[in-house]
């Protein structure tokens, strides 16, 4: 086993780029950031970093979730998670399990159809879209801004959450209108 010197001087055995300006993303980095193995992990928030490594630019980061390996492959969506799961105990069988290649294929799957629900869920939590800007945009509580401008769910998936936001079901009309339904009425 090296010593703790020789450890420091490789760097962190992977490097995780997240979305911070998104607050499911940042929950979800702060709940791993807690568990034990977590601090051989650099955890790089790309909405405040000023520059990105020359192979990931922002946009791409901010779309998905990528991880850097301590050989410097960068993987991201369910590749990236497992990698990062096999740095925490806490989760090193799952994230071995999701490393086996037919598993990662039905995880990535899983994931993609997972990140056009993540705008609707932000939706959800924060209130109706009303836009707002990445770097500008202040997602504190009651600031308006949905956070569906995340960078953690494609602008195709974000419109798909805009659009089923704003689909709301047809008030009827008549005596349903005021509450009397044909139940209510035998």
């Amino acid at each position: 086993m090296p010593a703790p010197a020789d450890t420091a001087a490789r760097g962190p055995a992977l490097t995780v780029y997240f979305d911070g300006a998104c607050p499911l993303c940042s929950r979800e980095i702060a709940w791993y950031r807690s568990c034990r193995g977590a601090d051989t992990v650099a955890w790089v928030n790309v909405a405040e970093t000023p520059r990105m490594p020359p192979d990931l630019d922002r946009e791409t980061a901010l779309a998905r979730f990528h991880v850097r390996l301590a050989d410097g492959t960068l993987v991201s969506g369910a590749a990236g998670f497992a990698a990062l799961w096999r740095r925490l105990p806490a989760f090193r069988l799952l994230g071995w399990i999701v490393s086996f290649r037919p598993v990662t294929a039905l995880a990535e799957r899983a994931y993609l159809l997972f990140l056009p629900l993540r705008a609707r869920m932000l939706a959800r939590l924060r209130g109706p879209v009303t836009g707002g800007s990445r770097t500008d945009g202040d997602l504190s509580e009651g600031s308006g801004d949905t956070g569906d401008d995340c960078g953690c769910v494609p602008p195709l998936a974000r419109g798909a959450g805009e659009t089923m936001s704003r689909r709301r079901p047809r008030l009827p009309s008549g005596r349903a209108a005021r509450g009397q339904t044909p139940e209510a009425l035998s």
